[in-house]
């Protein structure tokens, strides 16, 4: 199931160079739909912001993280509870069966192509029957990772700020994702679903327009240059 050209990793193997697999995809016949694993700093939330920029797509954001850590680690979970009051946002509330359903919820009266939902790796719930392979099958999915060392130090550097300046307020190794990254591509590839892998220092930094392009045709959205300015705001 690997792509010819491979990630070695501490954490594990990953196709890397854009490897598409195409396999089963139930996804046609309505918008499609794409979520995005990726690690922590891996640039994600800047593709995110270009994707945003187009008008045309459905975009949500880290749907699954405040439910996951509801009900898998508690301890985690208050501290975000923490962070979230002391710049007036409001807890969510909604469990993660409930954003299951929340993704798959008709969004044609947006009149958008596309539904596009980042989420990190490291919230994937793994355990038997959480995220069935049917509903897996209703998306398209981009994995999204990069270098272990530079992500993990701008991690803890972003991560241990106060709230309000962008951090969470706490750094927590075992929420990196890369071994849920690999995990996650093995899983949807099993399940049959379309799959592409993004290098975010390979392919997204060292040529964002063939990567924006690969991903456009990849997702059914339509090209265009603002695609492209994903580069500028990582930088």
């Amino acid at each position: 199931a690997w792509a010819k050209d491979t990630h070695y990793s501490p954490y594990g193997q990953l196709p890397m160079s854009m490897g598409i697999q195409t396999e089963g995809a139930s996804t046609e016949g309505g918008p499609k739909r794409v979520l995005m694993w990726a690690c922590p700093r891996s640039r994600s939330t800047a593709f995110e912001r270009a994707i945003g920029r187009r008008g045309d797509t459905v975009v949500m954001h880290e749907l699954m993280s405040e439910p996951f850590l509801k009900a898998k680690n508690p301890e985690n979970y208050a501290k975000v509870k923490e962070g979230q009051a002391g710049v007036n946002v409001d807890a969510s509330g909604c469990s993660y069966s409930t954003m299951l359903e929340v993704m798959l919820a008709d969004y044609s009266y947006q009149q958008k192509p596309v539904f596009f939902s980042k989420e990190l790796s490291c919230y994937f719930d793994f355990e038997e029957g959480a995220i069935p392979d049917a509903w897996l099958r209703q998306f398209h999915h981009v994995i999204l990772f990069r270098d272990p060392v530079p992500t993990l130090e701008s991690w803890h550097r972003v991560a241990l700020k106060a709230t309000a300046e962008g951090g969470t307020g706490y750094f927590d190794p075992s929420e990196a994702g890369f071994a849920e990254c690999v995990k996650i591509h093995q899983r949807v590839v099993a399940a049959g679903c379309d799959v592409m892998v993004i290098d975010a220092d390979r392919d997204l930094m060292q040529d964002p327009e063939k990567t924006m392009r690969s991903f456009c045709s990849f997702s059914g959205a339509v090209w265009s240059r603002v695609w492209a300015l994903v580069r500028a705001r990582v930088q």
